[in-house]
């Protein structure tokens, strides 16, 4: 008697496996707000930057570079570039310790069960002697963004401040190198350690190099509540409000939940309600999109 082969079926790759193999972007989560199946399409297809994009990096740089020499340098590895991300953090809580601001401070770790990385705009000490977390983002038109667009900066930052949290209670080094699945005895290859040992590097090994990181998380003052954000007008600069709100742990909390089953391929994105249809127009993607509401 023969017997016919049996076929398996296979799951596709969920959105985690084919896109973020090593962990989310802040800014992922934040674009999951504002539409998911636009990140869907993005991720799979590719987002082009668009002189708008262009100009509020240009910004943001030209910010830094008021506070802070920026150097180039090259990693050619993992290692090289997580023990650049190290480095920078340190440097910057450094500066924060000494000056009372930094900007473009790195951030990492586990938002519920996925490993999120960022870098927060700008970190500066009040008067009450607490850490405010604040961004600027530029605008098109001279005129303040809608409520949805508000809510997407502000769930943005809210991650960064999870985060810094997170990182101030010192985590374990050696989850963290679990999570970017890398050895605790890595080492970074030594042109690049070469580079960065100009810039009082306090140690070549990135497991080291975090222990030094961490340290200086737990040792900064503690953050405030509120947080802001200055909207400036991209052709001069000049300032058209800011944005003043408070962390919100249960709406943060709920947008973690339900933002899992997406990147875990348990579900298909979901597009805009009717009522968030004006959105579409401003997509890349709105003539192809396959839950566009009509």
């Amino acid at each position: 008697m023969s017997s016919s082969p049996s076929l398996l079926a296979v799951a596709p790759p969920s959105p985690l496996q084919q896109f973020r193999r090593f962990g989310l972007r802040v800014t992922d989560l934040s674009d999951q707000l504002w539409c998911e199946q636009r990140l869907a399409l993005s991720l799979a297809r590719g987002k082009e930057e668009t002189p708008e994009m262009k100009q509020g990096k240009e910004r943001h740089q030209a910010l830094h570079e008021e506070i802070t020499e920026i150097v180039r340098v090259r990693p050619e590895t993992r290692a090289d570039i997580w023990l650049l991300h190290f480095f920078n953090a340190w440097a910057a809580l450094v500066q924060l310790q000494q000056q009372g601001i930094c900007r473009e401070i790195p951030v990492f770790g586990y938002l519920g069960e996925l490993w999120v990385v960022g870098v927060i705009d700008q970190v500066q000490s009040n008067e009450d002697h607490r850490l405010v977390l604040s961004d600027t983002k530029t605008r098109k038109k001279p005129s303040l963004p809608t409520l949805a667009q508000k809510r997407t900066t502000q769930l943005q930052m809210m991650l960064y401040h999870r985060l810094w949290s997170q990182l101030a209670q010192k985590p374990d080094p050696y989850a963290v190198f679990e999570a970017i699945s890398l050895p605790v005895d890595v080492e970074a290859s030594p042109s690049f350690v070469a580079q960065l040992s100009e810039h009082a590097l306090p140690s070549p090994k990135p497991f080291e190099m975090l222990s030094h990181t961490l340290d200086a998380f737990g040792e900064a003052l503690p953050l405030d509540s509120q947080m802001f954000v200055s909207y400036e007008w991209q052709q001069d600069h000049s300032l058209l409000g800011i944005d003043p709100f408070s962390f919100d742990s249960r709406w943060l909390e709920q947008h973690l939940c339900n933002s899992l089953p997406f990147w875990h391929g348990e579900r298909s994105p979901l597009g805009v309600s009717h009522q968030d249809a004006w959105k579409c127009r401003f997509c890349d993607f709105a003539n192809e999109c396959p839950v566009r509401p009509r």
